[in-house]
């Protein structure tokens, strides 16, 4: 009984020194790992990339079960600051312009639509490329495939648009390249993004396929369909006319909600309401647009209670800009 007890409390004393290794390995793994959005960070050449997709339709009814809406989107890139990009899907059509700290967008709709942004992130296109501090690590083989998972807590203070949650990331075993990103949301459900059919490009490892999944659904698939190296056409730089131009410099402090408004119901079923909306330089709201909401009365209750934000608007260093912001709350019935 004595020996078990002293090998017991070796076994427990080690534990932490094991974490510790495990845990420095996965974080070493998380750090060197392919990832999808190192092409539009380290790519050495100037490149066009082309890709075809196919989005859920918007606003449609999930029981309805309607065909998917294909789209196109080309990126004309000669550096991480400087690069030109279309996209077009169901009617939709927007062109972006990054000209240093400068970005104009043109669009025939008021907001881009929240399914276009979510492609944009899958792609890890314009800035969507998360670091993560890793956790639990586990091996397992999937398909034949042996694959390494990591639990990875995102940092969230990178970005504006969107707030990440815990994930599970999955990477070959072999080449380290990611293969998918799982991860749940309290009362919204499951979520998974595919990575396949990697090509070398120069420097970095780019997909070939993604794919999107929500509840198990498919709600994105794209595929790419060209990626060269090109030359960059410099006329590409100038914003077309009408187009809105905001300053996004390196270190853009993003804008922090200092008074909040909850959005209430006088009657029926509350739930969340996703919009984007412009913080302007003062701190005030303007061009409230809802992307998602299961009601015109929800939709119109958030509406309302947005346009009563105030905000510390988002720094460039000193000087306060104007940035366009992803915004979601939920509508509680009064």
């Amino acid at each position: 009984m004595k020996s078990f007890c002293i090998a017991a409390a070796i076994l427990l004393a080690g534990a932490p020194c094991l974490w510790s290794q495990d845990h420095a390995g996965a974080q070493q793994l998380l750090d060197a790992s392919h990832n999808p959005g190192d092409l539009f960070q380290i790519a050495a050449q100037p490149f066009d990339l082309e890709i075809d997709f196919t989005i859920e339709r918007p606003g449609q009814n999930p029981d309805a079960n309607p065909a998917p809406v294909p789209g196109h989107l080309s990126i004309k890139w000669q550096s991480k600051d400087h690069w030109w990009s279309s996209v077009s899907t169901g009617g939709f059509e927007q062109t972006t312009i990054r000209n240093g700290e400068m970005e104009s967008t043109l669009r025939n709709f008021p907001a881009t639509p929240g399914i276009v942004q979510q492609l944009f992130r899958l792609l890890r296109f314009n800035g969507y490329v998360m670091k993560y501090s890793a956790g639990r690590q586990r091996d397992r083989t999937d398909g034949g495939v042996a694959e390494t998972c990591i639990d990875a807590q995102p940092d969230n203070t990178q970005h504006v648009q969107f707030k990440a949650n815990e994930r599970e990331l999955c990477y070959d075993a072999t080449s380290h390249e990611l293969l998918t990103a799982n991860w749940e949301t309290e009362g919204d459900g499951r979520y998974r993004e595919q990575f396949s059919s990697y090509q070398s490009f120069g420097p970095v490892r780019y997909p070939g396929k993604f794919i999107f999944t929500k509840h198990g659904d498919e709600v994105i698939s794209a595929t790419v369909t060209s990626l060269a190296n090109a030359s960059f056409d410099a006329s590409l730089l100038v914003p077309p006319e009408h187009a809105v131009t905001r300053r996004k410099c390196p270190d853009i402090k993003p804008p922090i909600a200092v008074k909040r408004i909850d959005p209430v119901l006088p009657r029926g079923p509350g739930g969340d309401v996703r919009a984007s909306l412009t913080v302007l330089a003062d701190g005030s709201v303007s061009d409230v647009n809802i992307l998602s909401a299961s009601s015109v009365a929800m939709a119109q209750a958030a509406r309302e209670a947005f346009r009563q934000y105030k905000f510390q608007p988002a720094m460039c260093g000193a000087e306060p800009v104007v940035s366009d912001s992803e915004i979601e709350v939920s509508v509680r019935r009064n």
